[in-house]
């Protein structure tokens, strides 16, 4: 009987350290999820996804972008005839424009991107994942421009 009370005990403190991670867990994807949110309406975020959508539109690739997204310009040298740039240079040129928006875009709201990286090191990559998902299926709209 004593035992069976002894795991009864463990059972009860192990819920309440479960449901005490659960509640700092909602809490920090709440805001980081209200912060991101914040994110994605400022200037620097919003020219950067209009240079990469602009550029990639001009790409004219069937494709999974994604595939593309670390050697666009070789594919560009490969298929100009394929895209809607009218030289190599005008495609390096967006290229560059693009990059330096991101760049720019990570100095201006370095903030939100040191806290998904704690956020990450503190609950695991999941909490990101999912924030992504969730965002992607209602918030669609704010994500691109």
């Amino acid at each position: 009987m004593l035992f069976t009370g002894h795991v009864s005990a463990q059972f009860d403190i192990s819920k309440q350290l479960v449901e005490v991670r659960d509640s700092a867990f909602v809490q920090a994807y709440n805001n980081l999820k209200t912060k991101y949110l914040e994110y994605v309406e400022t200037d620097s975020y919003k020219k950067m996804r209009a240079l990469h959508k602009d550029f990639f539109r001009k790409l004219n690739h069937k494709g999974d972008p994604r595939l593309l997204e670390q050697t666009p310009i070789q594919w560009v040298k490969e298929n100009l005839n394929q895209t809607s740039f009218f030289s190599l240079h005008e495609a390096e040129t967006e290229w560059e424009q693009y990059i330096l928006a991101q760049q720019d875009d990570f100095k201006v709201n370095e903030e939100i991107f040191l806290l998904i990286s704690e956020s990450i090191d503190k609950y695991g990559y999941y909490i990101y994942t999912d924030l992504m998902k969730e965002l992607s299926e209602k918030y669609r709209h704010k994500l691109s421009p």
